[in-house]
């Protein structure tokens, strides 16, 4: 494992997020009968000063949905995102403003979160001007320390996203990220739209400003080996719920919950030795069946795991905490 320069410093909750739930409605039938997709169920998890946070899972799981609550791009259904003490949803005129300043965000495709028609220097100085952080003439070196900060030169700030590669563009998405000095970056999927030499050298950038140790991370992905290089402490998603939650070192060498297991053993690995899989991995199983073609009152992960038990069937595990970690599977119930 790589040392975390924050590893030693005290821990701090700045996101606390309790029960929080998305549906969204879907209208059917002759009648338009309204029926719900539970797209995020009762998902609690903590962001900690100056860490990374992941929250992992396949593609449809409900990533995406929180990250965009947590930015209020999205209304909540139910629960509550608590920023130091007060309900976010809750927050209107200046100090809405100073929330949206503190929680940033690096989205997946660079290319569609830049605008075409904008020279990179007045997409990097807007959020100044928006949030009136300085004055005008000092603008340019701001902006300059920004893109220098991220591996760029200050000639990339005539130019337009279109001159730019994929990793060049999400350089500048991190940028402007950074403009406003936040204490959080939501980064979603980051990575995934990018050639694979480019995701390690944008890898390496996140983990140098991490180093820096100024600001928190959550750091929503699929890919287990970019979670297990830069995170402190990993969420496991699985169609809307949270099944595992642990430091990183301890998800990885002793995973509990069946899907955490199967996320680990397909990760892609290297090595010179063919070795025989002991376990099957989530593509050697049937498909994901959303939890809303289920029984309510059944695991979600049900239908696909190798280790399911009779009270699987008919009901839900909670989640629970169990050897220093958060589970939910009957496997590991108290009693």
């Amino acid at each position: 494992m790589v040392d975390k320069a924050v590893s030693n410093i005290k821990e701090t909750t700045i996101i606390e997020v309790k029960s929080l739930k998305k549906y969204f409605p879907i209208k059917s039938g002759l009648f338009r009968q309204i029926s719900f997709f539970r797209a995020v169920d009762d998902v609690s998890f903590t962001i900690k000063e100056k860490t990374v946070h992941a929250l992992v899972g396949e593609s449809g799981c409900g990533k995406t949905t929180i990250s965009r609550m947590l930015l209020r791009l999205v209304q909540k259904t139910d629960g509550d995102i608590i920023y130091k003490g007060r309900e976010i949803f809750d927050l209107k005129g200046a100090d809405l403003k100073a929330y949206r300043r503190a929680v940033q965000i690096v989205f997946q495709d660079p290319y569609a979160s830049l605008n075409p028609r904008m020279k990179i220097m007045n997409t990097l100085s807007e959020p100044l001007e928006i949030h009136k952080v300085s004055h005008k003439k000092d603008f340019l070196d701001i902006v300059r320390h920004a893109v220098n900060r991220v591996g760029l030169d200050s000639d990339v700030l005539k130019r337009y996203p279109h001159e730019f590669s994929g990793g060049q563009r999400q350089r500048i998405c991190i940028a402007r990220a950074l403009m406003l000095s936040p204490e959080v970056i939501v980064a979603d999927e980051p990575l995934s739209s990018l050639d694979v030499s480019i995701q390690a050298q944008i890898l390496n950038l996140l983990k140098s400003l991490m180093d820096e140790g100024s600001m928190s991370l959550f750091l929503i992905s699929h890919d287990l080996n970019v979670v297990r290089y830069l995170s402190d402490e990993i969420s496991v998603m699985y169609l809307g719920h949270i099944v595992e939650q642990a430091k990183t070192d301890v998800l990885f060498d002793k995973p509990l919950h069946p899907y955490t297991e199967m996320l680990i053993e397909a990760a892609p690995k290297i090595s010179r030795e063919k070795k025989t899989p002991s376990k099957k991995t989530i593509y050697d199983v049937a498909p994901p069946i959303h939890i809303n073609q289920l029984s309510l009152s059944c695991c979600p992960l049900y239908p696909r795991c190798h280790r399911r038990i009779d009270i699987c069937a008919s009901v839900a595990p909670q989640l629970i905490e169990y050897d220093g970690r958060m589970v939910a599977c009957h496997l590991f119930r108290k009693g």
